[in-house]
């Protein structure tokens, strides 16, 4: 082996002088194996060996840059490397070759004048699972030899792009949506980093830490969206338009330009492009030897890596994936004959104070931002605003032969007669249906309005078109060129997806801003996946009940719900009417070719939010002045809505399920009075707590109402659980310590509720988790070196591990700490960020070895990956703490590797 420089940590060597604390002035000095004792002859040497392992569920990235270590390629999918479910991963990328960071080290760099850009792995996973990747030698590490931007990708069986992390942050992140076989990709969008990858339980401590201290602030895509198109949007400030980007930054970076939208700074313009010959890829080519090689992978991950270069740009306020939304609705074709879900709702009651109509004789108006409206539909007649749009823009999408017209009528999202959904259709007839008119079914608000807003075809919807079907409602600027007569009062979203698009939330503030209200279904995952618009700020997200008033078993949930509603649920027959329990509505029959007006149950959260937004135009039609934030207070405060789960606010229910006469009545108060008094609403942060395999977690108590509460008592019933105050004030609201014992307790899942009572009668649940038991498994070494120091922190010896881990040295007599580690980019350091280390007899607490005059044998030493702890603070006076957060060097010594 060639010559290398090692470098030391400084930190190394107070811990070293620790560990020869004692020795004793009189101790033989330790010099190398050249110094010359002045009798003419070597000074003796002695044996040293031992082993290194690996700790367990550690792996290590088959082509790192060390020329010595065993090498593999995984740059493609028929070359994945296969790593087990629950395990950490050493890797190592570079865009280019790495020669010319340290003098004399490209003999020992396995890519010195080639780029390892990407790495990919093969695993099963399980829904819910968290990927995430430490990108080591980030733009933030300037202690780093290198500094690099590693994006990650995960891609199914089927080679299709399920979910990406594309930040320039610290930490890339991605949730597995359904258990399968994958393959994960890491790829270098710039530079060379080493890397991290951590693959977690759903409720891992590190993945809620991660989500708890904001670092993972960059670009996770879950959704799909459509390839060669971004949303971009210039600064105010720039005197550059987005024209001219395109055509003088772009188009000389290798993304050829297809076509762009109208270009303003107000809001986003539609970007088609071509980035297969964009420079910034350089993307891996591959013979096609897997099935899953046709897929769309390579075609998606070049749309993203254009839209992060155009993101990059001075200019540019955003650039995202235009992303495909689909509607939540699970059809049904069986009929039901009693809206059993309007008496769940006391709309009856409610209906002998407002049917939505105002008294000043104008219209409330819920846009039904959706797949279109069948304009001709017979019960529907007279309840269709008389403007409406059409803003799919991609003919192909549209089924109706062009883009974007002013005909929001709905002919259908299947081109195949009697499967189209007429999902828009449905969730108008349940808003305002018309009523009394002995036909069919009746609609919340009778009395109100539907503008038809058409942005969901064939293939679903786009990002873009429908950002502009919703500023057109709100009466916005928009690619129509037009507003309506009347903008909308509600807008209905029964639609989304799990990726979050910052221009769907500005557009959101936006309309928020003008005052018109937002109604979103929260989806129908069945799980605590935040789905979009119901996530965004400013948005009333709507989950869903079924007959008996339980959360829907589809019904998407979160601490940002805010309300529930009759969703049903086509399976049962809770209220045992001989019907299964759907939401009936308007529908469209087109078997025969011809479409006409009929009816039917669908069950989903995309039933339950028009029930919100029927309810809200018959609020709006006896208090015109609502505003968003008036009914942002008036759900917290409970007044509108009946409290079917904890206490307050829980994840299921959010704030309770939807009560109309409760609704319009606190309408009539406002009204009046025009103020809201807020109760006592007890609440947590977070709202559900899973500990993992920690030994402790923090909860934050508040009142998020009105009042002034004492808490009287704050308890758990399992005993291997317990509640500590922190730092709480008088009235007992504050932090909280949460703690576990895991004595005699069997390995598994188990959970609690921690149960909070104030002095008024509130009361608020946490749910806590906990796991016994890990799944564990043998780690993976690649090439380690083990480091003799003396006192003075110098490197007197180095032992270089064989294939098993064991290693042999020969020193002369005197006392060492020894230090083992990897060196994977080759920067001749170890023990930092993305490296394995160790220490005898371990890191934390090295001890002395003593060499005399026999040889030392046995010596046992395991290593880690090091990856800093995420946490907001860390006060860890550790070994092992202090090591990964040191990146200054210091002595330095030249040593010949055998």
């Amino acid at each position: 082996m060639s010559a290398r420089r090692w470098f030391i940590n400084p930190i190394i060597l107070s811990l070293i002088a620790v560990a020869l604390q004692g020795c004793g002035s009189g101790s033989s000095a330790i010099t190398s194996s050249d110094d010359d004792d002045g009798s003419g002859t070597e000074p003796e040497t002695h044996a040293v060996s031992g082993t290194v392992s690996a700790a367990s569920n550690t792996l290590v990235d088959s082509d790192i840059n060390d020329i010595y270590a065993d090498y593999s390629s995984n740059n493609s999918l028929a070359t994945a490397q296969a790593i087990t479910n629950l395990v950490t991963v050493q890797g190592f990328v570079t865009k280019s070759g790495t020669r010319g960071r340290i003098s004399g080290a490209a003999s020992l760099e396995r890519f010195a004048d080639s780029a390892d850009q990407e790495d990919y792995y093969a695993a099963s996973l399980q829904a819910g699972q968290t990927i995430i990747v430490h990108v080591v030698d980030d733009s933030s590490n300037t202690n780093a030899l290198y500094n690099g931007d590693v994006d990650i990708q995960l891609i199914d069986d089927t080679g299709n792009s399920v979910a990406s992390s594309i930040s320039t942050s610290t930490y890339e992140s991605m949730t597995v949506p359904t258990s399968g076989d994958y393959y994960i990709r890491v790829y270098a969008y710039d530079g060379t980093s080493k890397y991290v990858m951590s693959i977690t339980t759903s409720s891992s401590s590190v993945a809620n830490r991660l989500a708890a201290t904001n670092t993972t602030t960059g670009t996770a895509i879950s959704d799909d969206f459509v390839s060669n198109q971004m949303l971009i949007q210039m600064k105010p400030t720039s005197s550059l338009s987005a024209s001219n980007l395109v055509s003088n930054k772009l188009t000389n970076s290798g993304i050829k330009t297809l076509s762009t939208s109208t270009m303003g700074k107000q809001r986003p313009a539609l970007l088609s492009f071509d980035a297969s010959a964009s420079s910034v890829l350089a993307l891996a080519t591959t013979t096609s030897q897997l099935p899953a090689e046709s897929g769309n992978y390579q075609q998606k991950f070049a749309t993203l890596m254009a839209i992060k270069q155009v993101a990059e740009q001075d200019d540019v306020l955003l650039a995202e994936p235009n992303y495909l939304r689909t509607a939540f609705a699970t059809p049904n074709d069986r009929r039901y004959n009693e809206q059993w879900h309007y008496s769940a709702i006391d709309l009856p009651l409610a209906w002998e104070l407002s049917t939505g109509e105002r008294s000043d004789g104008t219209d409330v108006v819920v846009a039904v931002v959706d797949t279109g409206v069948f304009l001709s539909h017979s019960d529907l007649s007279g309840q269709l605003t008389s403007d409406g749009y059409d803003f799919i823009s991609s003919s192909s999408n549209a089924n109706d032969g062009d883009g974007i017209d002013n005909n929001p009528d709905d002919p259908g999202d299947n081109s195949t007669a009697g499967l189209s959904s007429w999902h828009g259709t449905h969730v108008a007839g349940t808003i305002a249906a018309s009523t009394n008119n002995n036909l069919g079914v009746a609609g919340i608000a009778w009395a109100a309005k539907i503008m038809p807003v058409r942005v969901l075809g064939l293939q679903g919807g786009t990002s873009y078109d429908i950002l502009q079907g919703m500023y057109y409602a709100a009466g916005l600027s928009n690619d129509s060129g037009t507003v309506p007569d009347q903008p909308a009062d509600i807008i209905n979203l029964s639609l989304g997806g799990t990726s979050r698009s910052q221009a769907e939330q500005n557009a959101i503030t936006a309309i928020h801003d003008a005052g018109v209200i937002i109604v979103a279904a929260s989806g129908n995952d069945g799980n605590s996946t935040v789905n979009y618009p119901a996530g965004y700020t400013d948005v009333i997200a709507v989950g869903a009940t079924d007959a008996a008033d339980n959360i829907a078993y589809y019904s998407s949930y979160g601490s940002h719900l805010d309300l529930a509603a009759p969703g049903g649920d086509t399976n049962r027959d809770l209220n045992n009417d001989g019907y299964q329990d759907g939401i009936l509505s308007t529908l469209v029959n087109d078997s025969s070719g011809t479409r006409r007006s009929s009816y039917g149950y669908y069950n989903g959260t995309s039933m339950a939010a028009p029930h919100v937004a029927g309810v809200i135009a018959l609020m709006k039609a006896v208090y015109p002045e609502l505003t968003p934030d008036n009914l942002d207070s008036l759900i917290a405060s409970g007044s509108i809505s009946d409290d079917l789960g904890d206490s307050g606010h829980d994840n299921d229910f959010g704030y309770g399920r939807i009560n109309a006469l409760k609704a319009v009545n606190a309408a009539l108060e406002l009204a009046t009075t025009g103020t809201v008094v807020l109760p006592v609403l007890l609440q947590t942060s977070p709202s559900l707590m899973s500990i993992g395999s920690t030994d402790s977690a923090r909860f934050t108590l508040t009142n998020a109402g009105g009042g002034e509460p004492a808490i009287t008592s704050v308890s758990a019933t399992a005993s291997w659980l317990s509640v500590t105050p922190e730092t709480i004030d008088a009235q007992g609201f504050g932090s909280y310590l949460v703690s576990v014992t895991r004595t005699d307790l069997a390995d598994g899942y188990y959970s609690d509720k921690i149960t909070i009572t104030s002095d008024t009668g509130n009361s608020v649940t946490l749910s806590v988790n906990m796991t016994v038991g890990t799944i564990t498994g043998d780690g993976e070494l690649t090439i380690q070196y083990v480091l003799f120091m003396d006192s003075n922190g110098d490197v007197v010896e180095e032992a270089v591990t064989n294939s098993d881990g064991s290693f042999t040295a020969s020193v002369t007599a005197g006392d060492y700490v020894l230090y083992v580690g990897s060196d994977i980019d080759v920067d001749y350091v170890i023990c930092t960020d993305g490296e394995t280390c160790g220490a005898y007899p371990t890191l934390n607490n090295p001890e002395t070895v003593t060499v005399s005059d026999s040889p030392v044998s046995g010596l046992a030493m395991t290593v880690s990956i090091q990856t800093p702890t995420v946490t907001d603070t860390d006060t860890s006076s550790s070994a092992s703490a202090l090591l990964q957060r040191s990146g200054s060097l210091a002595r330095q010594r030249s040593l010949t590797l055998p």
